[in-house]
């Protein structure tokens, strides 16, 4: 263990930055996209329903969000997990809307989750690839 480090350490730190951000991309992405999604919860405060309601009402808005979260835990650890788990969550967002949405819907929804399926992917190679050196 001691040998890898000592040989990853002697190459340029230049070499180490597109495994870093390969490695923190999708995770960082997730959180944005876990935040993005969040905000369409807040869509129910409003002042002609009573409190109990609107709390309600944001909790089932939450579902999604809260979805996500134990997606993007799981993958932060099985990145092959992640990238068929945000596949599936992109294609059902389709799916489930029929197709009927507007595309700028299907980009900002299902966009960044096959992004970020990709990019777990591509995470997941490397790591592959590198227990094979």
């Amino acid at each position: 263990m001691s040998t890898e480090n000592s040989e990853r350490n002697k190459q340029p730190w230049s070499q180490n930055i597109p495994r870093t951000v390969l490695v923190f991309a999708p995770r960082i992405l997730g959180i944005g996209f876990i935040l993005f999604m969040s905000l369409f919860a807040l869509d129910v405060f409003s002042e002609d329903a009573d409190a109990w309601s609107m709390c309600l009402g944001f909790m089932i808005h939450m579902i999604p969000s809260a979805v996500l979260a134990v997606v993007l835990v799981i993958s932060w650890r099985f990145e092959l997990f992640g990238a068929a788990a945000y596949f599936i969550l992109a294609l059902s967002y389709y799916v489930l809307t029929k197709g009927k949405e507007d595309l700028l819907a299907y980009i900002s929804i299902s966009g960044p989750m096959l992004l970020i399926s990709a990019l777990f992917f591509f995470n997941w190679l490397l790591i592959k690839r590198r227990k094979g050196e």
